[in-house]
């Protein structure tokens, strides 16, 4: 007893002596060893308080959303290298090296979970920032799924690249954890990312312009674009007239209040949007599920909040929800260059590893506004019967223009000014 006793307070004494941390941090490490399940020897500390300040930086460049790819990458690298260190100093200066799970505590592994959760824990983040963030960085077409999706691409035997890799996942799966996140939840946000599982945008930077086709997939030119922008402007333009009958089934169970406010709103979008949140200025509003009306009165508050008016807000978002989705896929259906990728994308038996549809509004002057629409699709290389599949995935993106947004008469017109689509293979 006495020894576990003596390398406690020895591994206390280690973080008292680490002047090149602040109170917060030392703090912090101190509190993790006091409440740790398993006693941390000396040198798991010293490994420890090593990382601590390449993790608050790493923390801090992951959750930020206006952060790029290619920062965010390099932040992860220089995060890995620093916990290399620390892990596998040489035995000259501490001894023998940290464990990797070779008896008592997994050491390496120990110290890697730990220190992103120190980081974690300085960032101030509460249960409900964790779980708002969770939901932004693992979401299909983020920029962390297209960082994943980077790494994914290089090559698999290479340690450098799968540490890194399973440094992102050790990170979303501990913010999820500490945001309450359903485990299933963060079980599915934990898959591979496939070309179906980000932006087209990012593959575009990663293909060059007009190439539609990634890992063996290929599409040959002569795609109708012009015709593909006719069959949106026609199916949008012909939504924005259809009434809404019930706003996400609302009346007869919910408050007046509530029951007021969506009625400015097409049914359709109101259950995705509590569903799945939008961007709207640059700003993230999260879905609400359908169960609690008063968190679907305080989303919906948020979301008129970014306009001028309830009405306003209505009638911009009127075509936005699944219906576009379907639109995106008629129109690669119906066209002869990727009639055939699309109907091997839905004859796949691949598990679904992604399915987004995420719709980003933002204002531009009176009455008018931009919308960019991006969805994906993504199927695993093997089905649930263990059969290998062809993997494939989709990834497609919307630029378009909702005019006269500010008067119900005429309606507003909407005009599609883009589209971009790749397909590939996980």
């Amino acid at each position: 007893m006495k020894r576990v006793i003596d390398s406690f307070l020895n591994g206390l004494a280690v973080v008292e002596a680490r002047k090149d941390l602040s109170d917060t941090q030392q703090a912090r490490v101190t509190s993790l060893l006091v409440s740790a399940p398993k006693l941390y020897t000396p040198k798991m500390v010293t490994a420890l308080c090593d990382t601590v300040t390449a993790s608050e930086k790493l923390v801090s460049v992951l959750t930020d959303t206006s952060v790029g790819v290619e920062e965010a990458g390099d932040r992860l690298k220089a995060y890995q290298e620093v916990v290399n260190t620390a892990l596998y100093q040489e035995m000259s200066e501490r001894g023998s090296l940290l464990r990797e799970g070779i008896g008592g505590v997994p050491e390496a592994d120990t110290i890697r979970r730990d220190s992103i959760n120190l980081g974690l824990a300085l960032s101030g983040m509460t249960r409900d920032d964790s779980l708002a963030k969770f939901y932004d960085l693992a979401g299909q077409g983020s920029s962390l799924s297209a960082l994943r999706f980077n790494l994914e691409s290089m090559d698999q035997t290479d340690r450098a690249v799968s540490m890194e890799k399973m440094t992102l996942l050790r990170f979303l799966g501990e913010m999820g954890r500490q945001g309450d996140v359903h485990p299933k939840i963060i079980d599915q946000a934990l898959n591979n990312v496939g070309p179906g599982g980000v932006s087209v945008d990012h593959l575009r930077t990663l293909l060059g312009e007009g190439v539609h086709g990634q890992g063996g997939v290929v599409i040959e030119e002569g795609f109708n674009m012009d015709g593909a922008l006719s069959v949106f402007d026609t199916n949008i333009n012909e939504d924005m007239g259809v009434v809404s009958k019930d706003p996400a089934g609302l009346r007869e169970k919910a408050p007046q209040s509530l029951v007021a406010k969506a009625s400015y709103f097409y049914d359709g979008f109101l259950t995705d949007f509590f569903r799945n949140g939008i961007m709207v200025g640059g700003d993230r509003i999260l879905g609400s599920g359908t169960q609690d009306y008063g968190k679907m009165e305080a989303a919906l508050d948020k979301l008129i909040s970014k306009f001028p008016s309830a009405q306003e807000a209505g009638r911009v978002t009127r075509p936005l929800f699944q219906s576009l989705g379907a639109t995106i896929m008629i129109s690669l259906m119906s066209d002869p260059v990727t009639s055939e990728p699309m109907m091997k994308l839905n004859a796949c038996t691949g598990k679904g590893l992604s399915d987004f549809l995420t719709f980003d509004i933002r204002p531009k002057e009176e009455g008018v506004y931009d919308v960019r629409v991006d969805m994906g699709t993504q199927k695993d290389s093997s089905a649930p019967s263990g059969n290998k599949t062809d993997g494939l995935g989709m990834s497609a993106g919307v630029d378009m223009t909702v005019t006269g947004a500010d008067r119900d008469d005429p309606r507003p017109l909407v005009e599609t000014r883009g589209f971009d689509f790749v397909f590939g293979r996980i």
